[in-house]
């Protein structure tokens, strides 16, 4: 069993280890690329960061640098 500090690492862990589990996805997001998904929302693929919607996302992106 493994043990991760942060949410985030768990995330990042069942969207790329375990896409087939139900409420783990990747999803495309223009200016942003694939961003993984769960119930809660969307994680920011640069930093961990929750956005509620693809929109904060993109909003958000922009900060570290990114398209959009």
């Amino acid at each position: 069993m493994r043990c991760f500090d942060r949410l985030t690492d768990v995330i990042k862990h069942f969207v790329e280890k375990h896409p087939e589990k139900p409420g783990w996805e990747r999803v495309y997001v223009e200016g942003v690329g694939d961003a993984p998904k769960t119930w809660q929302g969307l994680f920011c693929p640069s930093c961990g960061l929750f956005l509620e919607s693809e929109e904060e996302l993109r909003k958000h992106y922009r900060s570290h640098g990114g398209e959009s």
